[in-house]
């Protein structure tokens, strides 16, 4: 993967495969079914679980994840007994997950012209969607604005400019490019969080939160390829050992502030009368 900073963009941008449906169905890749069966077994101590339930309760209605991938987190809020709707547009996935889990509702469609009723939606999860569109996100956060009822609520996570990738951009220890056209393979941005804080307010959104998340993923992809490997074992543990887990979770929260890889923003939707 390549990177370069764009000043004029505020972006980092991350060189890899271009995020169309094919890629996603590849990246997926469940097959007949069975990685996708591991994915929908509910964990009800998951992040958007955990996130969801201080801001929503199964009666304030429906739930959208756009972008929902493998559909885990449509399943989890599912089984807590929350109205859950999962939209994605990788073709291949969503039709496995309709054979392999019917009782979900999974559908084929886009976050850029979603099915969906103005003022529709109580709760809205975007997991790592906005940062793939070369060309903005307006219409994404358009559509947003416009199915999330007065009083709802937006979950949003992005790969973003942390203090530590400020830092480097300005010492210019990334290359600087700037291109008006999509560059080829182009896969997503890290994007200026002030920026998506402004944007979203301009919509009518009013911030909740704003919370860094992976900080020993952020650390690591900062470093050279030699320094990397320890943290990229560490990173990659699945075994039992409580000392190692717990030393990845200390390490995780003491790097997160400074070298969050991505970034959790919970917005909600003004009321007329606050607009």
């Amino acid at each position: 993967m390549n990177r370069y900073y764009d000043s004029n963009k505020k972006a980092l941008v991350y060189i890899q495969s271009s995020a169309t449906p094919q890629m996603w169905d590849d990246h997926w890749n469940i097959g007949d079914g069975e990685k996708a069966k591991m994915a929908l077994s509910p964990s009800v101590n998951n992040f958007v679980n955990l996130v969801t339930q201080r801001y929503l309760s199964p009666q304030s209605g429906l739930i959208l994840e756009g972008g929902c991938g493998l559909g885990q987190y449509v399943a989890s809020l599912t089984s807590l007994g929350y109205q859950t709707l999962g939209i994605d547009f990788a073709s291949q996935t969503v039709e496995i997950l309709n054979k392999i889990a019917p009782h979900l509702d999974i559908r084929l469609g886009d976050v850029r012209c979603l099915p969906l009723l103005d003022k529709s939606v109580a709760g809205y999860w975007s997991l790592g969607v906005i940062e793939h569109f070369y060309s903005g996100y307006d219409k994404i956060s358009h559509e947003m604005a416009r199915v999330i009822r007065p009083g709802g609520y937006l979950f949003l996570t992005h790969p973003y400019m942390s203090v530590l990738r400020k830092v480097k951009a300005w010492l210019r220890l990334y290359p600087y490019e700037s291109s008006p056209s999509e560059p080829r393979d182009f896969y997503q941005f890290a994007l200026d969080h002030e920026q998506t804080i402004v944007k979203f307010s301009e919509l009518g959104f009013s911030l909740c939160a704003f919370s860094p998340q992976a900080g020993l993923k952020g650390f690591k992809d900062e470093l050279p390829s030699y320094l990397k490997y320890p943290l990229q074992m560490l990173y990659d543990y699945q075994g039992k050992s409580l000392l190692i887990r717990g030393f990845r979770f200390a390490l995780n929260t003491l790097l997160t502030p400074l070298c969050g890889h991505s970034c959790l923003i919970v917005f909600k939707m003004k009321d007329a009368e606050q607009s």
